[in-house]
């Protein structure tokens, strides 16, 4: 483990977690983790982001109300929202915030060799393995 990390000390103090979650539910058991100790290293995949850092509408808790709701709103990549660029804009959303709190991160391009073999390493020095992708992604 890390010394420069400051952690909370728990029952699964010293107990190192990767976590390849994404949507919805996957990074709430890796994210309850952290609760009790854990590190958890959150990994995000270069070029694909975490779909949690991206929001379809502006959050009220960062940019005040919303004053109006265009058509432009009701449409695009976001699934509801969007620019018509079909880009979207980087951004840290509370809902990100909740759901990797706690946890350590990095952006890992597996489709590399240098990334793969980065992917293998920290895969065995780590206790566990999270992840909710589909089947067949890593070999069993």
């Amino acid at each position: 483990m890390n010394a420069s990390v400051t952690l909370p000390k728990g029952i699964l103090s010293g107990v190192r977690i990767l976590d390849f979650t994404w949507k919805t539910v996957g990074p709430w058991a890796p994210r309850l983790l952290t609760h009790f100790g854990a590190e958890v290293i959150h990994v995000e995949r270069v070029g694909s982001w975490d779909d949690h850092r991206y929001a379809a509408h502006p959050s009220p808790i960062v940019g005040g109300p919303q004053k109006e709701f265009t058509s432009e709103q009701g449409t695009g990549p976001l699934h509801g929202g969007g620019h018509a660029d079909g880009k979207k804009p980087y951004y840290n959303t509370p809902y990100f915030t909740i759901l990797h709190h706690g946890k350590l991160a990095i952006s890992l391009n597996t489709r590399h060799p240098k990334g793969l073999a980065l992917a293998e390493r920290l895969i065995g020095i780590s206790d566990a393995v999270v992840e909710n992708v589909s089947g067949g992604v890593f070999p069993s």
